[in-house]
């Protein structure tokens, strides 16, 4: 499978973030594209009410960095970072469409944050399902959280 672009972008639409979260079950409750105020979130979406495309891309755009990955001018994949570029950055969002994981699409992007930020320590949240990705790119979970799965690189 080939793709087109993959790398730092001034911005990303919100609808083509939100419709990438829609279709990585991020989203269980999204906001109908045609309403302008949120839909209360149901019990367990906390957060959902902030899933409008124009919160998702102030959100984004408020980030040191974004990175996507396009395929056929598709949003297939996205991260972004927030950092303070001296002490700490955190990895937050990093998402691909089901249909392209496995083919190193989540891997290039955290490269690339990588490669920008890499000369201090790196944090994320990961969850038990990709804690072995992360654990290939250096990540050590920090035992002071011991309940979260808190992991940093340096």
């Amino acid at each position: 499978m080939t793709y087109a672009t993959c790398g730092k972008v001034p911005s990303v639409p919100g609808t083509e973030i939100r419709d990438l979260f829609r279709c990585a079950g991020w989203l269980t409750n999204p906001v109908p594209a045609s309403q302008e105020s949120p839909v209360p979130a149901e019990e367990g979406c906390a957060g959902e009410q902030f899933a409008t495309p124009d919160r998702l891309q102030q959100v984004f755009e408020a980030s040191a960095a974004i990175y996507a990955a396009r395929r056929e001018g598709v949003l297939i994949g996205v991260v972004r970072v927030v950092s303070d570029q001296a002490k700490e950055s955190v990895v937050y969002d990093l998402v691909v469409a089901p249909e392209h994981r496995g083919h190193g699409v989540g891997a290039v992007l955290l490269e690339l944050c990588l490669r920008d930020f890499g000369h201090i320590p790196v944090t994320l949240a990961a969850t038990p399902e990709t804690l072995d990705f992360y654990r290939r790119f250096g990540f050590e979970r920090l035992e002071r959280y011991p309940d979260l799965l808190i992991l940093r690189r340096v």
